[in-house]
């Protein structure tokens, strides 16, 4: 089990640094870099929106913490990954990398259970994050 304190965020708040972002996407940013570091690996493998929403607390802003995030997960020093999961009746069913990924590129997606096409695929995909494992020591 990790902890947050066990993460090396040090190459993710350089790349911040040195980015040349606004700087209030840049202080989000650092915020949700703040919050990873006390996260145990338990509360770091399924990271809504929400989660972020109410712990960084800019909700008067939302395209600045949906930019951090993106940033955080793409950047050359990623301290997140996003991935995908559809609401079923037995819960979360998480999505693979390789189908998040695919429906990310196309916007359709096949049932990973009963393999039918899935009519409207953006209404029933929701996104989460985890902690990225490159920035575990």
């Amino acid at each position: 089990m990790w902890h947050g304190a066990e993460m090396n965020l040090e190459p993710t708040r350089n790349w911040l640094k040195q980015a040349g972002l606004k700087p209030g996407l840049e202080g989000v940013c650092f915020q949700v870099a703040d919050l990873l570091e006390d996260l145990t690996q338990d509360t770091g493998s399924f990271l809504t929106f929400a989660f972020f929403e109410q712990a960084v607390k800019k909700k008067e802003d939302q395209e600045q913490l949906w930019a951090a995030l993106t940033l955080l997960s793409t950047s050359a020093a990623p301290a997140l990954k996003a991935h995908g999961y559809l609401n079923t009746e037995d819960g979360p069913l998480i999505l693979s990398d390789e189908d998040f990924f695919e429906f990310s590129l196309s916007g359709e997606l096949v049932h990973p259970e009963d393999g039918k096409p899935l009519d409207s695929p953006r209404e029933h995909v929701h996104l989460f994050f985890s902690v990225n494992e490159k920035v575990r020591k």
